[in-house]
């Protein structure tokens, strides 16, 4: 490994570890580099801004529980596997309260949630079945369903305890079969696989994903 990709490692484990305790609002770039050890110099060479890093940090996490969720399920389709993931993802905005802030302020900037409605507007198109019918509808589908997670989200964080995880979990899950054209009950399959594991993450947003059985 090259001293620059050393020093840039350096930076994204001190943001990684900064996100992770203090949320991604409140970490600053000064923060990042003095815990990293280095000058704000070569955090601007290395990354364009906070947000940059937040984005590769973001991508690792959910990469990560990808790969996991594939050793788990080495048959499961990509459809399964996006919808799989997004549930997973969603469990640990409500039973995390260091990722669920995190998400909830990360995704919250415009970018991050254009990157992220992009995903979604992509899979979408290769698998929902009214794409045939309509580009369009399909279009707004993925719009809308890319804003009902930051939603349930902000509400689970705001309202601890007032609704069940499992129901913000069928209710989401409902809503992407709805729009794919496929029959909700199939909600309930993903909801068993999740609690078949126990999904967290530890500090540095380490994933964590075990079978209970």
């Amino acid at each position: 490994m090259s001293k620059g990709e050393d020093t840039k490692n350096k930076i994204l484990y001190a943001a990684r570890d900064l996100f992770f305790e203090y949320g991604f609002y409140k970490t600053t770039a000064r923060m990042i580099s003095d815990k990293a050890n280095t000058n704000l110099g070569l955090l601007n060479y290395y990354f364009k801004n906070k947000n940059e890093m937040g984005r590769i940090i973001y991508s690792s996490i959910r990469s990560s529980f990808d790969e996991m969720i594939k050793d788990f399920f080495p048959d499961m389709d990509e459809l399964t596997l996006f919808l799989f993931s997004s549930t997973v993802e969603l469990y640990l905005c409500i039973t995390n309260d260091n990722y669920g802030r995190f998400f909830h302020e990360f995704i919250a900037e415009p970018k991050n949630r254009r990157t992220t409605q992009q995903h979604i507007q992509d899979v979408f198109f290769r698998y929902s079945q009214a794409y045939a019918q309509s580009s369009s509808y399909t279009t707004l589908a993925t719009l809308s369903i890319s804003a009902i997670k930051p939603v349930v989200v902000d509400y689970a964080l705001t309202h601890p305890g007032e609704i069940d995880t499992d129901t913000y979990l069928r209710y989401y899950l409902e809503q992407q079969l709805h729009f794919l054209g496929h029959d909700k009950k199939e909600a309930d399959s993903f909801i068993e696989k999740v609690h078949q594991y126990f999904i967290s993450v530890g500090p540095r947003f380490t994933p964590v994903m075990t079978p209970l059985v």
